[in-house]
């Protein structure tokens, strides 16, 4: 299982209603691997600051001077020759969806090297928070081409276990956010007569055995 889970990024305006995003990383989706591969435009084996390769106007994806949003953009990110190897020239460019392979390839000797260097080894434990502990990559997914394998593009929802969350409060505020997306999702799943109405709640780890434990989706309170 590749521990370094997709999460929910809201962009400028999540941080506009919510300069601090308590949550961020610690809650998010476990998306099908067919509508991961559908929707997938490009990628990278670390944070690639997608967010700020914006396309304006008209452009054609495929020209010389092509803009692709999150992925490239004429004079400032290109494509990754096929077969580029080493995670340093990937930081300056976007892997295409060929070479999904490859990527998690570098990530995992990057994640290997970075954690063996004594200074980062608090990072095994709390991965993976921006900008202490970029263990995570990132996949730049097609909206339109997700949402058109919806319902069954998210297979459940989660929420990071208190034993490896970065601090209680970013926890909390992870597991509060996974319920109400689950409940959400569950609603929705029963108002349009989905097939299969049901989703679980995760909870997940990083440590020795299975990382994921079904939890209800209702809380228990004790007097």
């Amino acid at each position: 299982v590749n521990h370094r889970l997709p999460y929910l990024f809201l962009g400028d305006v999540g941080h506009e209603q919510s300069p601090d995003l308590a949550w961020e990383g610690h809650a998010g989706f476990i998306i099908a691997p067919e509508a991961a591969q559908a929707s997938l435009v490009c990628m990278y084996p670390k944070d690639g600051s997608s967010m700020q390769l914006r396309c304006y106007g008209r452009h054609d994806a495929s020209g010389p001077d092509s803009c692709v949003p999150g992925c490239v953009k004429p004079k400032k990110r290109s494509w990754c020759p096929h077969g580029t190897s080493g995670i340093a020239p990937h930081r300056n460019c976007a892997t295409a969806p060929t070479g999904l392979r490859h990527m998690m390839q570098l990530q995992e000797e990057y994640t290997m090297a970075f954690l063996n260097d004594s200074s980062h080894r608090d990072c095994a434990r709390g991965c993976c928070v921006y900008p202490r502990c970029q263990l995570y990559n990132e996949l730049v997914l097609n909206s339109t081409a997700l949402l058109e394998h919806l319902p069954g593009a998210v297979e459940a929802v989660y929420f990071v276990d208190a034993g490896y969350a970065s601090n209680e409060r970013r926890q909390a505020s992870g597991e509060t956010m996974a319920r109400a997306w689950h409940r959400s999702l569950i609603a929705h799943l029963q108002r349009s007569n989905a097939t299969d109405p049901c989703r679980p709640l995760l909870k997940v780890g990083f440590g020795e055995g299975e990382p994921f434990r079904l939890v209800s989706p209702y809380r228990v309170s004790t007097l």
